[in-house]
């Protein structure tokens, strides 16, 4: 009642805040769904490894193996919490980088493209129980387990190189259950493989280290191989396709250091202000898409696509248009290809 004496306070504890591990998965992995997403995902990483030049996917009956020929780098405290390269000031470990689900240890490098972390979240599409082997280990992950434990690592022979091996979750498992996933079934296996086969091309336009990906089934092996050159860019399969793309490149480099001054905490330093046009010669010319290094699913309605450092929502298939800071870099990017001229 109005005018009582206030209660005394009395002595307070700690209580913990959970999380839900597979439930915080299962709500990434609804963002990530899609073949052309998990494609993307997978290329993506290889591309941001320092030393990649090439990747190959390789599908038959019992999983789909991605191997690309960069390694993870490597502290020499993989079991501690926190990276010993981050202590001194410098980004974590590759393998440390993997572990940290949610880290966006990539974020603020300027010669990467995405996170790790959320990014890899779209191979439980088709697993499981993924296993990373790179430098020498062998992680099996397995996010049913307890927190401290949901990574068997073992030693093995450096074989060189990097292997992400997805076997086919083919069983109603606990974990299937618990992200809403559907089994892997020959029919979703093959409608992977055409996708693949279909994709590759195109998302290999803007490529930052890849310059060759093969892609093998039990019936059909196919290499792509990127040609970038004076102001073209040439993808050409083993097959005998050809795409072309001429490019032109520019900078809104004034617009992003005044964008940086206004938000200095919302906007990476490192982010990088080069915007890239490609006009397709191939062809038809079908309306082109925004690119994060990767094709996004936003239509440019105009023959030509648009790539720049776009900060994507978290489905990762479309860029952010709203009213905060990183909405109005993207807008940004879209304006220098409306009213500016690029290099000749």
């Amino acid at each position: 009642m109005a005018g009582d004496a206030p209660t005394p306070a009395t002595a307070g504890q700690y209580l913990a805040r959970r999380r839900n591990h597979l439930g915080s998965i299962k709500k990434d992995l609804g963002d990530l769904q899609g073949w052309r997403s998990l494609i993307a995902e997978l290329i993506q990483n290889a591309d941001d490894a320092k030393d990649a030049t090439e990747m190959a996917f390789t599908i038959d009956d019992d999983a789909l193996s991605v191997w690309n020929d960069g390694t993870f780098s490597k502290c020499d405290q993989l079991d501690a919490r926190t990276c010993p390269w981050e202590l001194r000031g410098d980004p974590a470990c590759d393998f440390h980088s993997f572990s940290d689900v949610a880290g966006g240890a990539k974020e603020d490098r300027e010669d990467a493209t995405g996170a790790f972390g959320i990014g890899f979240t779209a191979a439980y599409q088709v697993t499981d129980l993924p296993v990373l082997t790179s430098s020498g280990k062998r992680w099996t992950i397995d996010e049913t387990r307890p927190e401290d434990s949901r990574i068997f690592s073992e030693d093995v022979v450096d074989a060189g190189g990097t292997v992400f091996l997805l076997p086919w979750a083919r069983e109603l498992s606990y974990m299937r259950r618990e992200l809403e996933q559907p089994v892997i079934t020959s029919e979703s296996i093959q409608e992977l493989t055409e996708e693949l086969f279909a994709s590759v091309p195109e998302s290999m336009l803007f490529l930052r280290r890849l310059t060759r990906i093969v892609v093998s089934s039990e019936t059909r092996t196919v290499t792509f191989d990127r040609d970038p050159s004076d102001k073209t860019i040439e993808v050409r399969s083993s097959d005998g396709e050809c795409w072309r793309w001429h490019v032109l490149d520019g900078s809104f480099a004034p617009v992003a250091e005044d964008l940086r001054a206004t938000h200095p905490n919302e906007l990476p330093r490192r982010r990088s202000p080069s915007v890239s046009v490609a006009l397709n010669l191939t062809g038809d010319s079908p309306s082109g898409r925004f690119y994060a290094t990767l094709p996004t699913d936003e239509a440019t309605w105009l023959p030509l696509s648009v790539q720049g450092s776009f900060f994507p929502k978290p489905d990762r298939k479309r860029i952010r248009l709203d009213n905060a800071p990183r909405d109005e870099w993207n807008r940004a990017i879209i304006d220098l290809c409306r009213h500016r001229d690029y290099a000749a």
